[in-house]
């Protein structure tokens, strides 16, 4: 399947930072990665998001082999501490790229009981 994994912690202002991964594939099969990270904007964040590759894993990783690609955005809107709806947008050169990328959005729902609802 395919996911998200968000992550929430206060800003030093008193915001609300949100670290958001979205575990999907690119349009061949491939498993794409996206992470990034923002302040949250009253029920809604938009989160720029990078794809990296050329890692590998173990004792042979080396950080500074890793590429970070400009992936888009993820826009997350939420109705309540359940649910919500999201937008993946691929910018220009990731639908351009012949990786399948295109834009997408749907409901989400959680899986897990939250703690607290900010």
């Amino acid at each position: 399947g395919e996911g998200f994994v968000l992550d929430l912690a206060p800003g030093d202002d008193g915001s609300l930072v949100v670290v958001a991964t979205y575990y999907t594939y690119d349009g061949m099969g491939n498993q794409a990665w996206l992470i990034g990270s923002a302040t949250a904007v009253g029920d809604s964040v938009t989160v720029p998001v990078q794809v990296t590759d050329g890692g590998i894993f173990g004792s042979a990783f080396d950080p500074l082999i890793v590429n970070k690609v400009d992936w888009g955005t993820l826009e997350f809107t939420f109705s309540n501490c359940w649910q919500g709806h999201v937008m993946a947008a691929p910018n220009q050169a990731m639908q351009d790229s012949g990786m399948g990328f295109e834009p997408v959005e749907f409901d989400i729902t959680r899986v897990t009981p939250p703690s607290g609802c900010p």
